[in-house]
């Protein structure tokens, strides 16, 4: 083996950076993935946790004319902190959900119909509304007082 064989200092030092910086990158990725991983398994789970402590009492379900959507107006309750909400969620046929409603928030009841085939009417006072949407998955919602 010939002294010219072996790399320069420099070439030692330019490979080590390259290790480093490999290792690093390596390191911050699985980081990544761990962090993307927990904050996932937090979201989806610590939402059941949550919504495993509150009841839905349903007050009104009406089946979307010629769809395979209903509308559901419940009564949501999640315990003696907090009082009673009433709540719109727009569901495919026939599932059952205990999470909060989807369109529609209050802390005062309504009603809400079909009003078409993409369209979704809820009567009654919507000033307090904690969650007003105007339009979900196509459904367009108008808000009217009663």
């Amino acid at each position: 083996m010939n002294l010219s064989d072996w790399p320069s200092d420099q070439e030692v030092r330019l490979q080590r950076r390259r290790t480093i910086k490999r290792a690093a990158g390596i390191g911050f990725f699985r980081f990544a993935v761990l962090v993307g991983i927990a904050v996932y398994w937090l979201y989806y789970l610590g939402g059941s946790l949550m919504s495993g402590m509150c009841s839905n009492e349903i007050v009104h379900r009406a089946f979307q004319p010629n769809g395979s959507l209903e509308l559901v107006v419940f009564q949501r309750d999640c315990g003696a902190t907090t009082g009673y909400s009433y709540q719109l969620s727009i569901l495919k046929q026939g599932l059952e959900s205990n999470r909060s409603g989807n369109v529609f928030i209050s802390t005062k009841a309504f009603q809400a119909e079909w009003t078409g085939h993409s369209s979704v009417a809820v009567t009654g006072d919507a000033s307090d509304a904690l969650k007003r949407k105007d339009r979900y998955r196509g459904i367009r919602i108008l808000y009217n007082k009663s």
